[in-house]
């Protein structure tokens, strides 16, 4: 893997890229007679949509979940301002892209993988995405605390137990979800698109050329999945390909086994304290 391929999937926060997103601008002015008027101006050419594991694309999208958790902070120029008075106000539509429950904290996709809309029927049997609808985030902040995180578990839905849930080894985020929608068969066009993966679960998203989805999702496979043997990689891969870290069933398995090691700990001494 060349360094070109590494940055193209992997963007940092600071990437121009994020401020080409797709965004509606609305300024408001007041005339004499104190009535406001509105204009709404589209801009930006670049579609993003975030991958969301089965069942938490739903809980978003039927506004049961309003703050989605990650590890990282969303890039500020991807965030939707609220509209007031006497200010603009800028929104930026997400898509939310739906990936077939998995191992947590782990993307089962590919670093370009086939979308499917609501009214794509294509059968496919590699990969995807499901493009079910989008939302907007207000803002993004850190978590500092476990008792932070977990007060805020009916908002986010992340169970304390589980993978995704707290960890002193690891930041986790939370972003505000502000605006959301479902499409539907009249919302969406039936052309087919491609997600490029841009910085972990983000992706960005445009319309395929010529061929199938099956044919798309092949080659793509093949691209991102072969390699040679001199670079074939080792369960903690140092090209670039991954984040050089321990998965969250990692961490929370190391945590497991400190948990009993003290427990193991506290045992003996209390035996020692009863032989004495």
């Amino acid at each position: 893997m060349n360094q070109s391929t590494e940055n193209r999937h992997c963007k940092p926060s600071s990437w121009s890229g994020w401020s080409e997103a797709q965004r509606t601008t609305t300024t408001s002015s007041s005339d004499v007679a104190s009535s406001r008027q509105s204009s709404c101006e589209p801009l930006g050419s670049r579609q993003f949509g975030l991958e969301m594991q089965i069942p938490y694309a739903d809980h978003l999208l039927c506004g049961r979940k309003s703050i989605e958790t990650r590890g990282y902070s969303l890039p500020e120029a991807l965030l939707s301002s609220e509209y007031s008075e006497h200010e603009s106000s800028t929104t930026v539509k997400i898509d939310i892209l739906e990936s077939e429950k998995g191992e947590h904290g782990v993307s089962s996709m590919p670093d370009i993988v086939a979308v499917l809309t609501t009214n794509n029927s294509s059968p496919i049997s590699k990969p995807h995405l499901k493009r079910k609808g989008w939302c907007t985030f207000t803002h993004s902040f850190r978590y500092t605390t476990r008792e932070q995180f977990e007060v805020d578990e009916a908002k986010h839905l992340v169970d304390y137990s589980s993978g995704y849930g707290w960890s002193e080894d690891r930041p986790m985020y939370g972003w505000a979800v502000g605006s959301f929608g479902v499409y539907n068969d009249d919302s969406v066009d039936s052309s087919e698109y491609v997600a490029d993966r841009r910085m972990r679960s983000l992706f960005e998203i445009s319309r395929k050329g010529k061929g199938s989805v099956d044919e798309v999702v092949s080659s793509t496979q093949h691209a991102t999945t072969t390699l040679p043997v001199s670079t074939s990689h080792a369960p903690r891969c140092s090209c670039g390909c991954v984040p050089n870290i321990l998965s969250m069933m990692e961490m929370a398995a190391l945590r497991k086994k400190a948990r009993e090691e003290a427990k193991q700990r506290t045992v003996e001494m209390h035996k020692s304290d009863v032989r004495s």
